[in-house]
């Protein structure tokens, strides 16, 4: 990849020349790795695209501070069709990046829609028609406008151009194979931007274009402000793109946040992003790496451990709020009820407890407001599931492994939640949940369906559901 930074140089960019569009080009793809830092000018920085500076545009991709909220950064794909005027500007406010995070982008178009994709998830999509506008003038560009305008700040590597639509199954390929992929059917330009890790480049012909200069007036680009080529960070773990807001987030893969008490028993489960005031402590220790799922240390209880999760009652916790839960976890056996969350309380509303009210039939109830679902999916035990709770303004809904198998139109709120524990319904006091138990995430807002399904997403990829 290569390290764009304006404090090295400025009008940082690769210019590969006039890139030659081919003509009554209706679909095509654009896709390159990121990760982004800052952004010089404050508000935009360009991955790469074809264009003249200012709105003059074929195609792009570029990051940018959202207009709705300047905290956060998105990406924004546009292309040009028609007579060179019809311009659109395709982005997602609610799909924040993070900085120092490697992503794969890409912006899709098939002649009647603009589909734009992060880590080969569909973030975004619009309407469009028309061919892609020919401007044979225009040069290819990575890292900035040609006009210096949009300076990226951060890692660029392997820039593609396609004359057809790559699938997602396509973009995944190249996002977990780093680029070593070998889907060439439609290639019209690829930029790995590699070379020695630490040597800086600058001038004409000094990064290649691997194909051969049919589309470009060079094959070789010409690098300006003393780039430096730095090999691609290997993404240890992934994060979702919706980890923005979260309430509370316990993984137990991450055996930092564990307090043990001796060997690989555990008493306390601290919160991921560090909130010191989230933290489950334990009645009788369940035990770590007993159980590994997709390569991953759980925490594993016998149905005689639990944990107190006192922050989720009460104004500060969930109490009068509306909210999202995703739990994975796994049961180990299917003879008998199994509550993973539970309190102590016995009115309506005023207790939240999730988990398995028979072998196969799962429960998401504010006691007796209670949605229950039998499905022979519950069923089996050792069997990784990912479980979505949702209390939003409609009314709630329940999920499984990113579906949707229950819904109610009440809309009412936590009247409140005493003695919340984890893997215990203490109002029926009785030995209850028994398995593993992998991550669990707790928003106290609403979130959109896109939010939900990329978080989904990363669940279910990264615990191998």
């Amino acid at each position: 990849m290569i390290r764009f930074d304006t404090a090295v140089g400025t009008g940082q960019q690769v210019n590969f020349g006039n890139f030659l569009t081919p003509a009554g080009l209706s679909s095509f793809t654009i896709c390159a790795f990121i990760q982004y830092d800052l952004d010089a000018d404050g508000g935009f920085g360009r991955v790469f695209g074809h264009d003249n500076g200012g709105i003059d545009i074929a195609f792009s991709l570029t990051t940018r501070d959202s207009l709705v909220d300047g905290t956060k950064r998105i990406l924004q794909f546009v292309i040009q069709t028609g007579a060179g005027n019809d311009l659109t500007v395709l982005e997602e406010t609610d799909v924040q990046l993070s900085p120092d995070k490697l992503y794969h982008v890409a912006g899709v178009y098939d002649g009647s829609q603009m589909r734009m994709y992060i880590d080969a998830l569909e973030v975004a999509s619009v309407a469009k028609t028309g061919n892609v506008s020919v401007e044979n003038g225009w040069p290819l560009v990575m890292g900035n406008r040609p006009d210096g305008q949009r300076s990226f700040e951060g890692l660029i590597g392997d820039c593609r151009v396609y004359n057809r639509v790559l699938t997602p199954d396509d973009l995944l390929a190249i996002k977990e194979t780093l680029g070593e992929d070998g889907i060439d059917n439609g290639l019209l330009f690829r930029a790995p931007l590699d070379g020695p890790n630490g040597v800086t480049i600058t001038g004409a012909n000094t990064v290649l274009n691997e194909l051969s200069s049919e589309f470009t007036t060079q094959r070789g680009g010409t690098a300006q402000g003393n780039l430096t080529y730095e090999d691609m960070p290997i993404p240890v773990d992934e994060t979702p793109l919706s980890m923005n807001d979260v309430f509370a987030w316990f993984d137990a893969s991450d055996e930092s946040t564990m307090l043990f008490t001796d060997n690989n028993s555990v008493n306390g489960w601290k919160d991921k992003l560090g909130d010191p005031t989230k933290v489950m402590s334990s009645g009788s220790d369940p035990e770590i790496d007993e159980v590994v799922i997709n390569g991953r240390s759980t925490l594993n209880f016998d149905s005689l451990e639990r944990f107190s999760m006192p922050f989720l009652d009460g104004a500060a916790g969930l109490v009068g709020k509306r909210y999202a839960i995703f739990i994975v976890e796994s049961k180990d056996n299917t003879d008998r009820a199994q509550w993973i969350f539970g309190g102590s309380d016995a009115n309506t509303n005023s207790n939240l407890h999730i988990g398995y009210r028979t072998s196969d039939t799962f429960s998401f109830a504010q006691w007796d407001n209670d949605i229950n679902r039998t499905l022979d999916a519950y069923n089996a035990a050792g069997v990784t599931r990912l479980h979505t709770m949702i209390n939003n303004t409609t009314g709630r809904v329940l999920r499984l492994n990113g579906a949707q198998v229950g819904s109610s139109t009440n809309t009412q709120t936590l009247l409140d939640y005493n003695n919340p524990e984890l893997g215990f319904l203490v109002a029926f006091g009785v030995p209850e949940y028994a398995g593993a138990i992998c991550e669990i995430i707790i928003f106290d807002r609403l979130m959109t369906d896109k939010e939900i399904t990329q978080l989904e997403a990363y669940l279910i990829k990264k615990w191998g559901i």
